[in-house]
C-alpha cells in the first residue's frame, strides 16, 4: 500500500557503490566567526526553499540492511544507497530519475516520477518485464522535492552553528552550519548556504539511534543548481495505468 513519504533522494558525484560499514564517526567541526555567516540568515533561506521557482537536483538516500547471509544472533548491517537526479518548475511540475544505487534498488520504490498540473505518474519496476508507468495519487509524494529538508526539521528550532565545513555535505565553499538532535533518535543536519544570494545549496541529514549499527540509520543529501529547465522535461508518459477509480 502507497503512503505519503518525504522525497528524499540523494547526491550524485561519483560512479554508484556501497560502502560495507558505516562511516567512522568524523570529529567536530570548527566553529567560524558569525560574520558573514550569520545563524540567523538561515531560517528565512530554508523558508525560500518552500517557494522555489525553478532548480535541478542531485540527491542520494542511504539506509542501513542486513548483510546477506548474517548471522540473526550477531546480525551485521552495510549502508545501500539510491541516487537521483531530478528538476523542478513552480507551481507543480517536478520530474525525477534513479540512476544507480544499491542492485536491490527499491528505496523510493520507482525508477522515475513525474509531477505535473496535478496529476503524478511512477515508473514501477518489474520483475522480468519492462518497467511500468501509472498514475498514483498526487498527495503521496512531496512535489517540491528541495523542501523536504523543512519536512525533516519540523517545528523544532535547532540550534544551527557556523562552521568551516561538513565531511558528506555537497558543494563546496558559501556558508556551513551545523545542528544536532539528541534523544533516542539523534540526528545531524547541516545546510550550505550562498551568502551573497541569500539561497540554499545544499543539505544533509544522518538520523539512527546511538551506539552499533541497528539497521535504523539513514543519511539523505541533496544538491541543489539554481536553473530553469525545459517545460518538455515534465511532459505526462505517453502510455501509463490510469488511477483506480475511488
Amino acid at each position: 500500500m502507497w503512503r505519503r513519504r518525504t522525497l528524499v533522494i540523494g547526491l550524485v558525484f561519483a560512479t554508484v557503490g556501497c560502502s560495507a560499514d558505516p562511516v567512522p564517526t568524523l570529529p567536530s567541526p570548527t566553529p567560524i566567526p558569525n560574520e558573514p555567516c550569520d545563524a540567523e540568515t538561515l531560517e528565512p533561506a530554508l523558508a525560500r526553499l518552500n517557494e522555489s521557482a525553478e532548480y535541478r537536483f542531485k540527491s542520494i538516500v542511504e539506509v542501513q540492511e542486513l548483510r546477506r547471509p548474517t548471522n540473526l544472533n550477531n546480525p551485521a548491517f552495510i549502508w545501500v544507497a539510491e541516487r537521483s537526479v531530478g528538476s523542478f518548475l513552480a507551481p507543480d511540475r517536478a520530474r525525477v530519475e534513479i540512476v544507480g544505487g544499491d542492485p536491490e534498488g527499491g528505496r523510493l520504490g520507482y525508477d522515475a516520477k513525474i509531477d505535473t498540473g496535478g496529476r503524478t505518474w511512477i515508473l514501477v519496476p518489474e520483475v522480468g518485464q519492462p518497467p511500468t508507468w501509472r498514475e498514483i495519487d498526487p498527495n503521496l509524494f512531496e512535489t517540491n522535492p528541495a523542501s523536504a529538508i523543512n519536512v525533516i526539521i519540523g517545528d523544532r528550532r535547532l540550534p544551527f552553528e557556523a562552521v568551516e565545513d561538513v565531511a558528506g555535505l555537497p558543494s563546496k565553499g558559501g556558508c556551513v552550519f551545523l545542528a544536532g538532535v539528541g534523544g533516542d533518535q539523534p540526528a545531524e543536519i547541516s545546510v550550505r548556504l550562498d551568502p551573497l544570494l541569500g539561497r540554499v545549496v545544499s543539505w544533509r541529514s544522518e538520523r539512527g539511534s546511538p551506539g552499533p549499527a541497528d539497521g535504523s540509520g539513514i543519511r539523505q543529501s541533496f544538491e541543489i543548481v539554481y536553473e530553469q529547465p525545459s517545460a518538455d522535461e515534465f511532459q505526462p508518459p505517453p502510455s501509463f495505468e490510469p488511477l483506480p477509480a475511488s
